[in-house]
Parts: C-alpha cells; structure tokens; sequence
C-alpha cells in the first residue's frame, strides 16, 4: 500500500459516514457554500414567517418544520407566556428520518440543520442522527451546542423504529 491511500476496507467506511452543519437561521438564509450534495432540515418558531433558505445547485431538498423549543410538556407558566406552545413530535422525527433515510441511500451524506440561533432544535437532530450514522454525537454535546432532548430522544426513537421495520421486512 503506497503512502497516502487509503485501504479498500476504510474506503467504504468513510463514504458512509455523514456530515452535519448546524447553523443559526440568519446564516442559512443568507450563505450557502456547501459544494457536494445535502439536504437542508429548516426548524422555525411557529408564528414566524418560514426561513428563505438559501440553496444552491448542490441542493437536494428543504424540509421545514415549525415547532417551540422546549424539551418537556409545558407546564401553566409555559402556557402563559408561550399561548399555545407547539412541541415537536412523532410524525415530524419519522419525516426527517424517512428524508434523511431516502437522501442518503441515494449517496447524499451531508445534512445542513438550522434553527433560529443553531444551538438547540437543530443540535438536538443533528445530534441523533450522527449518534444513529456515524456512531458518536459527542460533538453536539459540547459548546457551543446545547441539544433540545425531546428532539434530540425522538429523532433516536424513529431511527430505531425504521431500523425494525426495515430490518422486518427488507
């Protein structure tokens, strides 16, 4: 094996390891660079005007969700200050899933996750699906990320449920 190559075992592990961007909103709908293949998952506030996302010939698609940023069921105080919170759930884990899941079996191993400040909503999804693609998701779990763990829970959750499903039938 000549310097510099790498061995056909290792080769085939790192075309399926996945990239993950998180950013904040303001980024996402002003710049993208990201010159290979990706999928953008667009999270906003519910109430606000949906992000314009900016994409470029490598983009793939945009899917966009509108939940609150909250990790638990709200409480009376939530209530009164929030209205009526929206709490992601479990239809919107399977969608990203079933996206990421068709997109990357197509060879798209770049995923962009944005919400309003890049901390928490979009951490908690990109989080997961690196804990689920490429084994660790320690990188999330670290400054300047603080992950939304119900997303970050449910996202697991339907990636493990997919994975049976398919697992049964394949």
């Amino acid at each position: 094996m000549g310097q510099g190559r790498v061995p056909e075992c290792l080769r085939e592990l790192l075309i399926e390891l996945m990239k993950f961007l998180v950013e904040p909103r303001k980024t996402a709908e002003t710049v993208n660079g990201i010159e290979e293949p990706h999928i953008i998952i667009s999270i906003f506030t519910p109430g606000d005007e949906p992000p314009k996302v900016c994409q470029n010939d490598y983009t793939k698609q945009v899917v966009q969700f509108a939940f609150d940023d909250l990790d638990e069921t709200p409480g009376p105080a939530t209530y009164a200050a929030l209205g009526c919170p929206v709490l992601f759930d479990d239809e919107e884990a399977k969608e990203i899933v079933d996206r990421v899941r068709f997109w990357h079996q197509k060879g798209v191993n770049y995923i962009v996750c944005h919400c309003d400040a890049g901390i928490s909503r979009s951490a908690g999804v990109a989080a997961a699906l690196s804990k689920h693609y490429n084994g660790t998701d320690l990188r999330f779990f670290s400054d300047p990320y603080c992950p939304n763990m119900l997303v970050y829970r449910k996202v697991l959750n339907a990636l493990h449920e997919t994975e049976k499903a398919h697992q049964a039938h394949p």
